[in-house]
């Protein structure tokens, strides 16, 4: 690819951030990328709409990652005082035995850090081939690298932890990225897993740790030279 061809298509991506919820039209984009996500994923859809508590709350961030006038990746993150509050635990309390797996482990982690519940990571499940994997991973860097900053914690940056649950697939994405997350339990968490023989993971992410572990591991820089991007995005739609 030339130079000039790289930065038209450089031009055509964009990440943002829409906090609360002052945009509801992209927030209706997010929330069809995330169904079209799960009806691929074979699950159900919510018979009274994707809506819940998070997307009531002003301080909840929903990220994006846009390719000319498709949305490609989105995610969400919503600050809790403790895990106990987070709906990714929620989701786990169909499985007693990641439920008490979780809780230990971040007992473990210590009462003085700051937890962000990490939900709707989706990408747009269609797209396969090559070069359009390697766009969804550029774009899921870009929206790492702006909830790195959005969540930035100055006075003990190492303290910050994203807590989430996700498919064995999109942890197994993201850590072909080099972005390093801790798994803390696994196993079905619905009668849907049991039946598709599938597992969910509930991971934590350290910010502050994957980002010196990208900037440490020369064989990273294409997914660091991504997040940076993301972290240079300093604004919110």
């Amino acid at each position: 690819m030339t130079a000039h061809i790289e930065r038209e298509v450089r031009r055509l991506d964009s990440v943002a951030c829409v906090t609360g919820n002052s945009q509801p039209e992209l927030l209706a984009d997010i929330k069809e990328l995330r169904t079209v996500f799960v009806e691929a994923m074979g699950w159900p859809c919510a018979e009274d709409g994707d809506h819940d508590i998070y997307d009531e709350r002003g301080d909840t961030m929903h990220l994006m990652f846009r390719h000319g006038e498709r949305l490609l990746a989105g995610m969400r993150l919503t600050p809790v005082s403790t895990p106990e509050q987070s709906l990714s635990l929620e989701m786990m309390s169909n499985n007693q035995t990641m439920s008490d797996d979780v809780r230990r482990a971040l007992a473990v982690m210590g009462n003085d850090c700051v937890f962000y519940d990490l939900t709707r990571l989706v990408a747009l499940p269609e797209l396969s081939s090559r070069d359009d994997v390697r766009l969804i991973k550029a774009g899921m860097a870009q929206m790492f690298g702006l909830g790195f900053e959005k969540t930035y914690y100055p006075q003990a940056p190492e303290k910050v932890r994203w807590i989430y649950a996700t498919t064995t697939d999109m942890a197994r994405t993201l850590a072909s990225m080099g972005i390093r997350q801790e798994v803390l339990a696994e196993g079905c968490v619905s009668d849907e897993d049991t039946q598709a023989h599938a597992k969910t993971l509930f991971c934590t992410t350290s910010p502050w740790e994957a980002y010196s572990g990208l900037c440490a591991n020369p064989s990273r820089n294409e997914t660091l030279r991504n997040v940076n991007i993301g972290l240079g995005q300093r604004y919110s739609l």
